[in-house]
């Protein structure tokens, strides 16, 4: 690529088979939209200093894609920027970036480890979704919100602590993270999503957070390797199906805080032989231990 080249456009190499590697001259300030996607044997990238804008889905679909070094000078990686890159080994994130777009990393099945800088305060839904392989990721500081379906289907993530900073938990944030054994929450979460960590069939013992007022509707569904759950003594509502087809869990103990308990909330629980409900409740619904056949 030539040294007088500034702007690389939109869908410039998009779709080309013959491109291996590619070093981006120090002339170029901006790559375009879909300006590498789908090279499917692009394998390697380097990215100046120069480069201060991405477009979105710019690396999209390159399967070959194993590893790039992204310039110190963007600030932004945009939706679906590397969405598909399912070669990809590993990435690293300057300082320099604050914001990580939807999609980005979707599907980058590879991917087993990221760490994300404390200048980054934003990242989109579904980022990581789908990023089977990834075992470790250290999440900066500075994010307060674990958005919609961030990790979903990271079935290699083994653990996850929540830094003081997050304040909220998006729907399906880690639904179907069947490798997740542990949890360790703040007392700073305030709101956990629906089906937020419903299908982690590992998890075996959960403490919720003394923040927490309201387990949502499936929050915990589909979890069977749950024995244990702890209740802070803030909830005041249990949401449906919150908890079924936790057939391992054996034991619960609701805080007098509680008031109501919805539709199903511990249906299917098949080994649940002992519930202790507390004399607050004003709202019992329909079904909600349809199933325990152990319970008396």
């Amino acid at each position: 690529m030539p040294h007088s080249v500034t702007i690389i456009a939109n869908n410039a190499f998009q779709g080309q088979k013959r491109i291996k590697s590619i070093v981006i001259p120090n002339s170029v300030i901006h790559i375009g939209k879909c300006a590498f996607k789908r090279c499917s044997r692009l394998t390697s990238i380097i990215i100046p200093d120069s480069v201060i804008n991405i477009g979105k889905e710019a690396f999209k679909e390159c399967v070959n894609l194993r590893s790039i070094l992204i310039s110190d000078s963007i600030t932004h990686i945009g939706d679906s920027t590397f969405n598909g890159c399912s070669g990809l080994k590993s990435i690293e994130i300057p300082e320099s970036v604050t914001t990580i777009g939807e999609y980005a990393f979707y599907k980058c099945s590879r991917l087993t480890s990221i760490v994300i800088p404390d200048s980054v305060t934003s990242i989109g839904n579904v980022a990581f979704q789908g990023c089977a392989e990834l075992s470790s990721i250290s999440i900066s500081s500075s994010i307060t919100s674990i958005a919609k379906n961030m990790f979903r289907d990271c079935s290699g993530l083994e653990n996850f602590i929540f830094a003081d900073s997050v304040t909220s938990i998006g729907n399906g944030a880690f639904q179907g993270c069947s490798g997740l054994t542990s949890l360790t929450f703040s007392d700073s979460i305030t709101n956990i999503g629906y089906s937020a960590f419903s299908d982690c069939f590992e998890l075996e013992s959960v403490t919720l957070p003394d923040s927490l007022t309201n387990i949502s509707d499936l929050m915990f569904y589909n979890c069977s390797g749950l024995t244990s759950i702890e209740f802070p003594e803030t909830i005041t509502c249990i949401g449906a199906e919150a908890f079924r087809y936790c057939t391992d869990l054996e034991t619960v103990i609701i805080p007098e805080s509680c008031h109501s308990i919805l539709e199903s909330a511990f249906s299917k629980c098949s080994e649940l032989t002992s519930i202790v409900l507390p004399s607050s409740l004003t709202r019992l619904s329909d079904g909600i231990f349809q199933g325990c056949s152990k319970l008396t």
